[in-house]
């Protein structure tokens, strides 16, 4: 039976930074951040971690970052 992903554990600790790093981000923002600008802030951290996470998955932009 196929477990549908073959990760490496590399893989696993880079989704784990990227989650990390993106619940920090979050938080800064919450925190930091004037009351106006937080939607837009708080919008442009899932697009930039969107974007990230699916380039390194998919290579939507064949970047040296997607790998082979």
């Amino acid at each position: 039976m196929d477990n549908g992903f073959n990760w490496s554990t590399l893989d696993f600790v880079v989704a784990g930074a990227i989650i990390l790093l993106f619940v920090l981000g979050l938080k800064w923002i919450l925190k930091r951040v004037n009351k106006k600008y937080r939607l837009v802030a708080s919008a442009g951290l899932v697009l930039f971690t969107v974007i990230i996470w699916a380039e390194l998955a998919v290579g939507i932009f064949s970047s040296v970052l997607a790998g082979s």
